[in-house]
């Protein structure tokens, strides 16, 4: 198997003359970012050659330039390194208004109450800045969690197929540069990060998932994953990332991916999470948490209806094969059973996605052996999906890691892309 790339490189003083290169030794972030709609993950490279996991909620809002100060005695307990995620960022990559300016980023955007939070609303992903404040903070975070503050990135993330095919080399030409995030609040509060991107690729989501479908890395090695085998041996797959905005379609056959027929389809997670706000908000059980405001929601944001009543449910059920009950609390209002508005909206968008899947696999890619299922709405889903002949799912012991199958792929795109330079390299010397 090949070796993955360490972390720590000599220094390259031409990003684009990769063969001239100096004694200096400085830190490279070997990383993949999947900017999603509802979490951004950066999956990153460890010193030790492992691949390493951070998921930020894609939720921002305008913060001020300090924070409270607390007690250390609440602090003995280990930080969490998304919480308290208070910045202050300067990059040219923004907008002029937003080029030094302070924010809330993530779970800590709806925490407060100084400003609404911003979540993803429809905008396309190449043009989205709240995607690129959440990213740029979350390769800064990665560098912090290493120990480092200066970072050189050679960026790989990915657009929906259909903006990709568009917009991709926009994108990178907006990425390169230097970013500067310091850390106002949080685990690493006080630090200033140095976020150098010098060069990097844009992916089409969907269509590099396999790369997290068939490899891994374990101390610094690329090993294959079990469903490697399985995977070379069907003659032609596909593999839809389900996303919160989109669903991606990427149809292999044995000439590789067919770029005519890989899509991105309007169809995602979001919308059925705002009605399941909108229908358990408005419960009886909780006619008195609205009697003075009607307009109030039992959650400002999606993703924070997600953490608090979602996640840690759904992944017990699909542990345990259980029929555990979903319970929702808003206020002194606890433990209200609201499992059968989860199961409907489960049901709806799962349906809707195995209809869509199955008339593509009809009508556009017939010969396929079974469709592997991606991305934060596997888990979503899963209640369907499960029951839909041909869908396939990670292994059992990693179906929780779907929604970083994406940034995975991306940052093995990464070692091995750099592999390729680094060999080239060796040849023309």
């Amino acid at each position: 198997m090949s070796q993955a790339r360490s972390p720590r490189v000599q220094s390259r003083s031409n990003a684009k003359a990769t063969s001239v290169s100096t004694e200096e030794e400085v830190f490279e972030l070997v990383t993949g970012c999947d900017g999603g709609n509802t979490k951004t993950k950066i999956s990153y490279l460890s010193e030790e050659g492992n691949m390493v996991d951070l998921a930020i909620p894609t939720v921002i809002a305008k913060a001020s330039t300090s924070t409270i100060e607390l007690g250390s005695a609440l602090y003995d307990a280990e930080i969490n390194p998304t919480e308290n995620l208070h910045v202050m960022l300067e990059s040219d990559a923004l907008t002029n208004d937003l080029r030094h300016a302070y924010f809330y980023v993530g779970a800590s955007a709806y925490r407060q109450d100084e400003s609404e939070p911003q979540e993803p609303s429809g905008e396309e992903k190449h043009d989205s800045q709240l995607h690129l404040i959440v990213t740029l903070v979350g390769l800064a975070l990665a560098a912090a969690e290493s120990g480092e503050t200066k970072a050189r990135v050679n960026y790989h993330g990915g657009l929906p197929i259909n903006e990709y095919k568009m917009y991709s080399q926009r994108l990178m030409k907006q990425l390169l540069g230097s970013h500067e995030i310091t850390f106002v609040d949080g685990k690493h509060k006080g630090k200033k990060i140095e976020v150098d991107i010098y060069d990097g690729k844009i992916l089409a989501e969907g269509v590099s998932s396999v790369y997290g479908l068939i490899f891994t890395v374990e101390n610094g090695v690329l090993k294959h994953t079990p469903l490697y085998e399985q995977i070379k041996q069907d003659r032609s797959f596909i593999i839809s990332d389900l996303g919160a905005e989109t669903l991606d379609v990427a149809y292999y056959t044995a000439g590789g991916v067919s770029k005519h027929l890989s899509l991105s389809h309007n169809l995602g997670t979001n919308g059925y999470m705002d009605k399941l706000i909108e229908e358990i908000s408005l419960l009886p059980e909780f006619d008195a948490r609205r009697q003075k405001n009607p307009e109030a929601r039992i959650s400002r944001t999606r993703e924070e209806f997600i953490l608090r009543y979602l996640e840690k449910t759904t992944n017990e059920r699909i542990k345990t094969g259980k029929d555990i009950s979903y319970l929702a609390s808003w206020g002194p209002t606890k433990n209200v059973d609201v499992t059968d508005a989860i199961i409907d909206q489960v049901g709806d968008y799962g349906n809707e996605v195995v209809a869509f899947l199955d008339e593509y696999w009809s009508s556009k890619a017939s010969d396929a052996e079974r469709i592997y299922l991606v991305g934060g709405g596997t888990l979503f889903g899963y209640e369907v999906f499960k029951q839909a002949e041909g869908y396939d799912f990670l292994p059992d012991d990693i179906v929780f890691k779907s929604p970083f199958v994406t940034s995975r792929a991306y940052l093995i795109a990464n070692i091995i892309s750099q592999q390729e330079a680094l060999d080239a390299e060796e040849v023309e010397a």
